[in-house]
């Protein structure tokens, strides 16, 4: 879960952005969560709590960028969105590494653009993972590691570069665990790692460890089309 924090003065607008953000995440299929903090030291006490922020500039007592500066004390990875039609604080944005800088009289035209923007940082700077529990033992499994996935009866069988592990959950309730671009259904029961593709020859994927899977015939020109967009956007 992705959870956003909205602090705009301007409860109407701050719902505003709560409303962008929950139909922007149906459309991308981003699991996230949004709230609105109208006041700023509500927002510093719980700011730990939240990867992504949306500030408005200009409240009575404070600005934006002393209220950035704060949450960057607390959490140095924060993506935060400054919102606000005065322009002359854009360079002390730039300054203290805002991560982008939104006109509220721009706000339809830019926010879904930066707002996934900010979902790809994310997902980027933080380290994505599966747990794997079972009775005796509990296992980290870094996706970087993970090659594919495959049914097998009851179980998912994940293959990885160092070994194979097993999981009891159905293919479509272990992709949307994994929650991210760079899995991909390539047969009815088989989920591949784009990262770790080596080539794709016809209806052959070759992985990074040498190893073949197949996809499925009805699916060729949709995954090749898939694994040649994410390679481009990721490059």
């Amino acid at each position: 879960m992705i959870r956003c924090a909205i602090c705009d003065d301007d409860i109407s607008f701050g719902e505003r952005i709560g409303e962008h953000i929950e139909k922007l995440s149906i459309v991308h299929n981003f699991n996230t969560s949004a709230v609105v903090l109208p006041e700023p030291k509500k927002l510093l006490s719980t700011c730990s709590l939240y990867d992504i922020f949306f500030l408005d500039i200009e409240f009575i007592d404070v600005n934006g960028i002393d209220i950035a500066k704060q949450i960057f004390n607390v959490n140095k990875d924060a993506i935060i969105i400054l919102i606000t039609n005065h322009e002359k604080y854009v360079y002390e944005s730039i300054e203290i590494n805002v991560f982008r800088f939104l006109p509220k009289d721009r706000f339809d035209l830019l926010f879904e653009r930066y707002f996934t923007a900010a979902i790809k940082k994310y997902l980027q700077i933080q380290p994505q993972y599966l747990v794997l529990e079972d009775r005796t033992e509990v296992i980290k499994l870094l996706f970087d590691d993970i090659l594919y996935a495959e049914k097998s009866s009851k179980n998912i069988m994940i293959y990885t570069f160092n070994g194979t592990y097993h999981k009891r959950t159905t293919i479509k309730e272990f992709f949307e665990e994994l929650h991210s671009e760079r899995f991909l259904i390539i047969d009815r029961g088989l989920i591949v790692n784009i990262n770790n593709i080596k080539l794709v020859k016809s209806d052959l994927i070759e992985l990074k460890n040498g190893q073949k899977i197949y996809i499925s015939r009805r699916k060729i020109t949709e995954v090749k089309t898939k694994i040649s967009e994410y390679w481009r956007s990721n490059n």
